[in-house]
């Protein structure tokens, strides 16, 4: 399925609130796993409307997480959010580190 321009910044949106509700365990979608679905659709929107190949996804899922991050922190407020971004910075690494396997199975 092709996607315009509006969805993929749509989710990227999607990805961005919910680091931010996971780096600060605030609000509906605090959890790894709402992060990493919508991280992990962010990138399958990518490839399938901009003609990505699986390698070129791969290797790009690290700089995607340090954008990622860099947007993030605008949002963390408080004395604390060095230990907010610690959490999201060992999130993302795991993420990226670990991605979705073909057929829905995870290693």
């Amino acid at each position: 399925m092709k996607y315009t321009d509006s969805d993929i910044h749509a989710k990227w949106n999607e990805v961005v609130d919910f680091a931010t509700q996971h780096a600060t365990g605030e609000g509906l979608r605090t959890g790894r796993r709402w992060l990493e679905d919508s991280f992990n659709e962010y990138f399958t929107m990518l490839a399938d409307t901009k003609g990505r190949s699986k390698d070129w996804l791969v290797g790009h899922r690290e700089l995607v997480a340090q954008r990622l991050a860099i947007e993030v922190l605008g949002n963390v407020k408080g004395t604390d959010y060095r230990d907010k971004m610690a959490k999201l910075d060992d999130t993302l690494k795991d993420i990226v580190h670990n991605p979705p396997i073909e057929r829905g199975v995870r290693r």
